[in-house]
């Protein structure tokens, strides 16, 4: 799952614009995230750290301003004639010594949109016919508040993070919400 820096910019419709510029890595002891994290540990002292980044946070890490910068997950880079590509809004995380678990929150820009040249497309695309749908995806880190670990993502499988929309969202949160209260009675 590519994470790309595109530069963007509005059409005279008021649609944005998408150019490709390069692709990052979040992820690694050098990634903006494990940064992150070692910079609030400075200030606080903890073996449990909770934390967040926006888009523009994290851009601003990799040298690239917001106004002119975006963040987008090609989520299925390798499925013939298909383009699945997401902007990436804010991550938020819970970094035990460790590992992290990790919140993704995602726009929908294409999803499963057929293209006939995928590659070609993901050049140069506009958001004209974007829903721009709210997505949240749960992944890992192997790292977290001790200085020993990578940093880099856990491992994928046949079993992977899962992306939820809204509705299926609102239906997990008031449950998991009310098990954990049932727990702590």
């Amino acid at each position: 799952m590519p994470f790309i820096v595109y530069r963007w910019g509005k059409d005279k419709e008021g649609f944005q614009r998408f150019e490709r510029v390069e692709d990052v890595s979040l992820a690694g002891r050098n990634g903006p995230m494990a940064r992150h994290v070692q910079e609030l540990l400075v200030k606080k002292d903890s073996k449990e750290l909770r934390w967040h980044m926006t888009e523009s946070e994290i851009l601003s890490r990799l040298g690239k301003p917001a106004e002119q910068y975006a963040l987008i997950i090609d989520l299925k880079p390798n499925v013939k004639n298909t383009v699945s590509l997401y902007q990436l809004r804010d991550i938020w995380g819970f970094s035990y010594s460790e590992w992290t678990p990790i919140a993704i929150r995602l726009e929908t820009l294409y999803v499963d949109e057929y293209a006939q040249d995928p590659t070609k497309f993901k050049q140069s695309f506009g958001d004209e016919k974007s829903e721009r749908d709210q997505v949240h995806e749960f992944l890992y880190l192997q790292g977290g508040t001790d200085a020993k670990g990578s940093w880099s993502w856990g491992p994928v499988g046949s079993v992977n993070g899962a992306l939820l929309y809204n509705d299926a969202l609102n239906y997990f949160i008031p449950i998991l919400t009310e098990r954990l209260e049932a727990k702590q009675v």
